[in-house]
């Protein structure tokens, strides 16, 4: 036990001591800090701009985007002007009476942006200089234009128009009662957890493996299997560097928690925000719970793995089988998320594999429907697991710390073992 605790303190300390490791750690939790304080910020820089004078007023009409409108189909223009401008205030409308080409190169001048050309009560034209991806300016033509031609065709059957435009607006009034879960409100909480865990496993699980591999490239491990038991070397090594890096995970969500409690309610109705703070504790508890088995799980197996590279520069080659296999996992969990199916066979299948578990069953703890039981025996496989291959680890650690040469298997290690070495 001593030698264990030995190992683990120089480990942990090494990272601690590390300019690198805590730049980065600073540096997230300053970026986090600012991006949860920002609209805290935005709203005191405007307030000090009314202060000195300025008014900021995002309605008005100087600040709105201009379209040209030009009403071909025989109705009054006059009329179809303030019909889009009652159901488009976000723009400010001009009536013109142009040639197509003559509106484009209007647009090319920027003397304005777009421009509405009706030629009949359901035809138009709809000319723009550019359409981003996010530009849902034509579907909403489409809406005011559809419902101008129903209030229209109403008032021409005799209906009143304040009548006809109640009759369009109505609107159902709903209650939603949820007994289980709704799969969106934990969407972004599961991607945000599940890619901290794929940068977590990649990349400590990397540094893991690279420092084994550099103990033993400089024969400092021969020094050290003789002083220490193997098992105490990988097993201090893993705790060593997992309590680090959830030291760094700690400061970061802790910082996010605690920044976006004081900002909360500058947030307002922000459903992503909102998404991916406000989790049950016992969801967050069995999340945690998988996240840090996994993460030893596969800091085990990139410990074992550095320790088959004879040079650094090997260790890629090494633990390559692995990433591929934690990579697929990754790649299976986000589709299926996309998806929305995240009950699937598929899911349900690697939710009970300990090199998948970690991230599929916390997937579908947050978002799926998975009975208690299966939980805990997909937990108690994980344990067993990370025990089993954590002695294996230290098994494989200690017969490759002294092979040299070329890049060792894991096949020829065993028929080594059988050999009798």
């Amino acid at each position: 036990m001593k030698q264990l605790r030995t190992v683990f303190k120089f480990e942990l300390f090494n990272f601690y001591k590390n300019k690198v490791f805590v730049g980065i750690t600073l540096a997230f939790v300053i970026i986090i800090a600012g991006i949860l304080s920002f609209p805290r910020v935005t709203e005191i820089f405007d307030k000090k701009g009314t202060e000195n004078g300025g008014v900021i007023d995002n309605n008005s009409s100087d600040s709105k985007e201009t379209i040209a409108l030009q009403d071909n189909s025989g109705a009054n223009p006059s009329d179809t002007l303030k019909y889009f401008e009652t159901y488009m205030q976000n723009y400010k409308f001009v009536l013109v009476d142009k040639s197509l080409d003559d509106i484009k190169a209007s647009i090319e001048k920027n003397d304005f942006r777009k421009a509405i050309i009706i030629e009949a009560p359901l035809k138009y034209k709809y000319i723009a200089d550019y359409i981003g991806m996010n530009d849902y300016t034509e579907y909403t033509i489409n809406e005011v234009i559809q419902g101008k031609y129903k209030i229209d065709e109403m008032a021409r059957l005799g209906i009143d128009q304040s009548e006809a435009v109640n009759i369009l607006t109505a609107s159902a009034q709903s209650e939603v009662i949820t007994i289980g879960k709704v799969q969106m409100d934990n969407f972004w909480f599961t991607y945000i957890m599940i890619f901290v865990l794929y940068m977590a496993i990649m990349l400590y699980g990397q540094m893991v493996a690279t420092s084994v591999a550099t103990e033993k490239s400089t024969r400092a491990m021969e020094m050290l299997i003789t002083s220490a038991k193997p098992i105490n070397l990988i097993f201090g090594k893993v705790f060593g560097s997992g309590l680090a890096g959830l030291t760094q995970m700690t400061a970061i969500l802790g910082t996010s928690v605690l920044f976006y409690n004081l900002n909360q309610k500058y947030w307002g109705d922000n459903f992503v925000i909102s998404g991916m703070f406000n989790i049950r504790l016992d969801v967050l508890a069995y999340s945690l719970m998988f996240f840090i088995l996994g993460y030893f799980l596969y800091s085990f197996i990139f410990g074992a793995l550095g320790s088959l590279a004879t040079r650094t520069e090997d260790v890629n080659v090494s633990i390559m089988p692995v990433t591929m296999i934690f990579v697929i996992a990754f790649m299976i969990v986000m589709f299926s998320m996309s998806s929305g199916n995240i009950d699937s066979m598929l899911m349900k299948i690697v939710s009970y594999i300990p090199f998948t578990s970690p991230m599929a069953m916390l997937a579908r703890i947050t978002m799926g429907e998975v009975p208690t039981i299966g939980i805990f025996i997909s937990i108690a496989i994980l344990i067993l697991s990370t025990i089993g291959i954590g002695y294996l680890s230290a098994k494989i650690y200690q017969m490759g710390v002294l092979l040299y040469g070329k890049t060792l298997k894991i096949s020829e290690l065993l028929k080594l073992r059988k050999q009798g070495m």
